[in-house]
């Protein structure tokens, strides 16, 4: 009797196995390599630490919004500072802010009414050694080892109406913001008509920068802090 011979639908078996096992792999793989990022090849990922960042961080104003400038501490110094123009502007308020590295101080100006001119008064802003007398030859008390001298072209009214003066600045004459770097400011009186000058206490000697912005027109001054 013949013996029987296996069956040769035994090894096709075998290979077809084989190869849906292949073809599975390849597709796991092609599935595998199309999760990711939606961006083309070679283009970086954008930073969350650097998204929207320029190198410049905007000047907050004295309540914490938003002011014209820059924060990076350059171009501050100890030496006096001079600047502005002839003009003489109404004083319409004095005000005070602390941020992370500086403290600011803000006079900010009005024009008169009847005068066309705009713009920034003629300022001087400079370190002068304790204990200070006003005009009078009266001592100034103001809190803080060091003092800053601030004296600009300005007035408290307005005085081109042709009917009389009209008062403007009806603000204190005294500040106590009580921040790190300064301590208290006073406006004390002048030698000159149409000169005020604003006494600021420091508590330390630091490097101060004046800046000159305009709508509305003011003089600001940022101190460092230590």
């Amino acid at each position: 009797m013949r013996r029987a011979s296996e069956s040769p639908w035994k090894g096709k078996s075998l290979l077809t196995a084989l190869l849906a096992l292949f073809l599975l792999a390849l597709a796991v793989l092609a599935v595998g390599c199309g999760r990711g990022s939606s961006k083309p090849s070679g283009e970086a990922e954008e930073s969350e630490s650097d998204a929207g960042w320029s190198g410049e961080e905007p000047y907050g104003d004295e309540a914490g919004g938003k002011e014209e400038g820059l924060t990076e501490l350059k171009g501050f110094g100890y030496g006096e500072t001079t600047g502005g123009t002839e003009e003489v502007m109404v004083l319409e308020g004095i005000r005070f802010g602390d941020h992370a590295t500086y403290e600011r101080l803000v006079i900010q100006f009005a024009p008169q009414a009847y005068n066309p001119h705009y713009g920034i008064p003629r300022y001087r802003v400079r370190y002068l050694t304790p204990p200070y007398e006003d005009a009078e030859g009266n001592p100034v008390l103001v809190e803080g080892k060091y003092l800053l001298e601030i004296t600009f072209n300005g007035n408290k009214a307005d005085l081109s109406p042709p009917e009389g003066y009209v008062q403007v600045y009806t603000g204190p004459d005294e500040f106590s913001p009580g921040y790190t770097v300064i301590k208290e400011a006073k406006l004390v009186p002048a030698y000159e008509l149409n000169t005020m000058i604003l006494v600021v206490g420091l508590g330390s000697h630091a490097p101060y920068k004046v800046q000159e912005l305009t709508s509305p027109p003011r003089i600001v001054v940022d101190v460092a802090k230590p």
